[in-house]
């Protein structure tokens, strides 16, 4: 849907609204339904250049526990390390092989690129991806950012 549309949804409780683009407009975050157009307004007065027919995907807010970063090239993870650990920020190059062996499965099932930066999260039902980034304007977190380059300039080259 739309900014607009989100706007005028009715909901209690809060959501997790992201843009649904390669562009990266705004960060994904939780917000109220009464919310959303407060959050637009102040992104707006910050003189940032999207409008309310930007598309964005809502859902429902949902438990986790850590969050990862994982950089991809195809099915391999490169790096990964975790960023987020409930709501406060928690920066490790800690990713269990669990996380590692999920994300390598999920991407043998599909990708959107063959680089690219998955995000999964511990939720109540297990893993899951929290979403696909392209790589170009995800952040690093605690990922070894050596092994990016090397990986991806390899990548690029065979090419």
């Amino acid at each position: 849907m739309t900014l607009e549309e989100a706007i005028q949804i009715s909901s209690k409780g809060l959501l997790f609204m992201k843009p649904d683009n390669d562009l990266k407009d705004f960060c994904g975050s939780v917000v109220s339904s009464e919310g959303i157009e407060k959050f637009y307004n102040e992104v707006s007065a910050g003189g940032f250049t999207f409008d309310k027919t930007i598309p964005v995907v809502l859902c429902r807010t949902k438990n986790t526990g850590w969050e990862y970063r994982l950089f991809m090239v195809k099915d391999q993870v490169i790096t990964g390390s975790s960023y987020k650990l409930k709501e406060s920020i928690n920066q490790t190059r800690r990713v269990p092989e669990e996380v590692l062996q999920f994300a390598r499965d999920t991407a043998n099932v599909w990708r959107p690129d063959d680089v690219y930066v998955m995000d999964v999260c511990e939720a109540e039902e297990g893993l899951k991806v929290v979403e696909f980034n392209c790589f170009n304007a995800s952040g690093l977190y605690a990922c070894n950012v050596e092994s990016i380059v090397k990986s991806v300039s390899e990548y690029v080259e065979a090419k």
